[in-house]
């Protein structure tokens, strides 16, 4: 675990790729004792917490069920006290209360813990997106309505961007796996004005190899 706490102790500038780094170790580290066992020799260091969490709601989502939901929420909360300014222990929370089914305001409450602290973090716009759908606890329209504040506020070069894009894609493959004839049909998707659009605007607002535009822009 040496190697892996000075990784996520040289991004913590970086909210954004330290959260892109724990949620890629928790998926690889789900299965593996390691990260708890980081966290029990460690109590006090808030990356080991939050990968732990991290492994173990990973760990659990792949099973259909939490073995320690509240011993998830504890580590986090933890981590979220000795690093008040580090966004990935809401992160954690956010996708725990996605998996337990909590009500929306809660959600929406542990969301907005995360973007305090990190405005355009990727994976909590991800994260919101999946809940808002129809296979959670939203609908359709709730991730169009979703999508459209998303659209009108995020700079074209903020880490959260691609959301309208990924909606789109998680629509593609909604219809595949329907089956029959809509699966045939789903090559037609992205002929579909919504989805072209969301592609020129990707096409034409992203930024580019070698742009200078910042990864983390500053709220508004």
């Amino acid at each position: 675990m040496a190697q892996i706490s000075r990784l996520l102790d040289q991004s913590r500038a970086d909210w954004d790729r330290r959260t892109h780094q724990l949620s890629v170790l928790a998926y690889r580290l789900s299965e593996s004792h390691g990260p708890r066992a980081w966290a029990t020799r460690e109590p006090r260091n808030a990356s080991a917490l939050v990968l732990s969490a991290w492994t173990q709601l990973e760990h659990g989502r792949s099973r259909g069920r939490l073995e320690d939901a509240a011993g998830i929420a504890d580590s986090c909360l933890r981590a979220a006290e000795l690093a008040p300014e580090d966004p990935t222990p809401w992160v954690v929370l956010l996708g725990l209360s996605r998996l337990e089914r909590r009500s929306q305001p809660e959600v929406f409450g542990v969301w907005n813990e995360v973007l305090t602290r990190d405005r355009w973090n990727r994976e909590a716009y991800l994260s919101m997106l999946r809940h808002l759908g129809p296979e959670e606890t939203g609908s359709r329209i709730q991730v169009l309505d979703f999508v459209d504040a998303v659209r009108a506020r995020t700079p074209a070069d903020a880490p959260c961007a691609a959301t309208e894009l990924t909606a789109q894609v998680l629509q593609y493959h909604s219809v595949l796996a329907l089956g029959g004839v809509e699966a045939l049909m789903a090559r037609n998707h992205w002929s579909h004005a919504s989805a072209a659009q969301a592609l020129d605007r990707a096409a034409h607002s992203w930024a580019g190899p070698g742009s200078s535009t910042t990864r983390r822009p500053s709220p508004t």
